[in-house]
């Protein structure tokens, strides 16, 4: 996920991303990815195709905070309607 973070950063400099904009639309399909595991336990935990790939898309946001918070590049956060949204700020020394 820091990987993707930082190619957005690269390529989108001074955009917000949401994890749907990194990992979402044409990057949707996440088998043959390690983040198939995510999915891979919802199913295995009994869930349906759609609430399986629900859940799979918050815990991916979760794990995107966390990746964010340990980072030693500075985010910041707001939201880009209900979901939430990144920002890199630049200001590391």
């Amino acid at each position: 996920m820091q990987g993707a973070i930082y190619c957005w950063v690269k390529n989108r400099m001074g955009e917000p991303f949401a994890v749907r904009d990194i990992m979402g639309g044409e990057n949707f399909e996440w088998e043959g990815t390690p983040l198939y595991a995510l999915y891979l336990k919802h199913i295995n935990g009994g869930k349906d195709n759609d609430s399986a790939i629900e859940s799979a898309a918050k815990d991916l946001g979760w794990i995107t905070k966390t990746v964010l918070s340990d980072d030693k590049r500075t985010f910041e956060a707001g939201k880009a309607g209900l979901v939430s949204s990144y920002r890199w700020i630049g200001n590391e020394p």
